[in-house]
Formats: structure tokens, sequence, C-alpha cells
């Protein structure tokens, strides 16, 4: 087995709803400093994924989401969307004190 297949079918991916649980959670958990101005950097938690492979053994992965998923999950603008690989970013307010900001997306494609 080749390196780019052996990627292929042991790799694990997490989907959205699972990606928005560890953004609360991290958010629940922030690493506390005094090296930082706001006295916060990150979060020490970390999702781990346990799977196995072809060859019967069992992988231990750890993940972190971004601290932009970890503010929108805080905003509570982030939602799973109908597809498990996606996420919707809220348009519309929870109450009347919810803002929702503008999210802009850019996409660059590169051409060979």
């Amino acid at each position: 087995m080749d390196f780019c297949s052996s990627l292929v079918f042991e790799s694990f991916l997490l989907s959205a709803a699972e990606c928005i649980t560890a953004g609360a959670l991290q958010s629940k958990y922030k690493n506390h400093t005094k090296y930082c101005t706001n006295g916060i950097i990150g979060s020490k938690f970390v999702t781990v994924v346990a799977s196995g492979d072809k060859s019967d053994h069992i992988n231990f992965s750890g993940y972190q989401v971004s601290n932009q998923c970890t503010s929108m999950v805080e905003a509570d603008i982030l939602v799973p969307a109908d597809y498990t690989e996606l996420a919707n970013v809220g348009d519309k307010p929870l109450h009347v004190k919810h803002y929702v900001t503008d999210v802009q997306f850019t996409v660059i494609l590169f051409y060979v």
C-alpha cells in the first residue's frame, strides 16, 4: 500500500456538528495565561477520535477547531447544515439583542 492510498483509507473527518461541539467545549475550557493582555489564549481542550484501520490497530487523533470557529460558536451564529460536512452561518438573530455579523467569504482558485 502506498502512502497516498493509506491516507485515504485511514483518515477520519469530523462532522460539522462535532466541530461545533468541540468549539463549545473549547470555549468552556479556556487556557488562562498571564502573558496575554486579556488573560486568555486559546484552549487546552482537545477532541480525540479513536478509530480503527485495516490492520486492526486503533489510532488516536487529536483535533482542535480554530479560534474563529470557537468565536462563531460563542456568538451562536454557527449551525449544522443538512449535509454532515457543512455548517451554516445563521443570518437571522435569535432574539432582539442578538447581533449577527457579516461574514465574507473569499475563494482563491489556483491553476497549474
